[in-house]
C-alpha cells in the first residue's frame, strides 16, 4: 500500500510536548516530543507567490504489519525479511501485507512535506505476477486511532489501536493503481489504517490475499 501526497493549501501544526522531569527517557517519551517544522519561513513565501502548479509524490508506509485474531498475542516483528551475515544484519526493506479470515494488516503513514496535504491511499496491483485473484476479494478499510508511531515488534491483535470508523468497502481490485480513500493529511501528521476481509468473506472463509512489498519497487504495493 502507498499514499500519494499532493499540494493545495497549507497547514501548520501547533501542538507541543515536553520531556519528562524524571531522569530516564524512554522511546515512549521520545515519540511524544514535538516535531518542529523543517520549513520555517516557507509560509511567507507562499503568501507572496501564488501558484496553481500541482506536485505529487508517493509515500511508503512507515508501518505495514499483519495482526492475527486467532493468535492475539503474536507479533510479526519489525523487519521479518532481515538476515544475519558475517558482516552484520542485512535488511531487505520488505514488509508483508496479509489479509485472511483471521489476519488483517495495519498500515501507518506520516505526511512528510510542506504544503502536500491532499492524500490518496492506494494499492497498486500486478495481477500478471500474482497467484491469487484479488478482483474477487471483498475488503474493508478502517481508520484507527494513532497519534503516535506504532512499534511493530510490540504490535499484536491484543494491543492493536482501536477502530474509529469504516471508510471504504472495496469490492474489486483491478490491475494497476487503485485509489481506496482520499483525505486531508496535515504536514507531519500520522495516519493509521486497517485493511481486512469483509464480514461476508470471513464467514465464508474464502478470503486470502498476501504479498511482500518492496520499498524501492512497491508493485504490488
Amino acid at each position: 500500500m502507498l499514499v500519494k501526497n499532493s499540494s493545495n493549501g497549507l497547514y501548520f501544526p501547533s501542538y507541543s510536548s515536553f520531556l519528562p522531569t524524571r531522569g530516564v527517557i524512554s522511546q515512549w517519551d521520545i515519540d511524544r516530543l514535538r516535531r518542529p517544522s523543517q520549513f520555517i519561513g516557507l509560509e511567507d513565501v507562499y503568501k507572496k507567490f501564488n501558484t496553481t502548479h500541482t506536485r505529487n509524490f508517493t509515500n511508503y508506509p512507515i508501518v505495514l504489519a499483519p495482526i492475527d485474531s486467532s493468535k492475539p498475542f503474536q507479533t510479526f516483528g519489525s523487519d521479518p525479511k532481515s538476515r544475519r551475515t558475517s558482516i552484520g544484519t542485512i535488511s531487505q526493506e520488505k514488509r508483508q501485507l496479509h489479509i485472511s479470515d483471521t489476519i488483517s494488516t495495519v498500515v501507518q503513514f506520516r505526511a512528510l512535506d510542506f504544503g502536500m496535504e491532499n492524500c490518496e491511499l492506494a494499492i497498486r496491483m500486478d495481477l500478471k505476477n500474482m497467484n491469487t485473484s484479488p478482483a474477487f476479494h471483498s475488503l474493508d478499510l478502517f481508520t484507527l486511532e494513532g497519534k503516535f508511531p506504532l512499534r511493530t515488534h510490540q504490535l499484536s491483535y491484543k494491543n492493536r489501536p482501536s477502530r474509529i470508523q469504516k471508510i471504504a468497502e472495496i469490492s474489486e481490485l483491478k490491475d494497476g493503481y487503485n485509489v481506496l480513500y482520499k483525505f486531508h493529511c496535515n504536514m507531519d501528521g500520522l495516519f493509521t489504517f486497517e485493511l481486512t476481509c469483509s464480514q461476508n468473506m470471513v464467514e465464508a472463509r474464502s478470503c486470502d490475499l498476501e504479498w511482500w512489498q518492496d520499498r524501492e519497487n512497491p508493485n504490488p504495493g
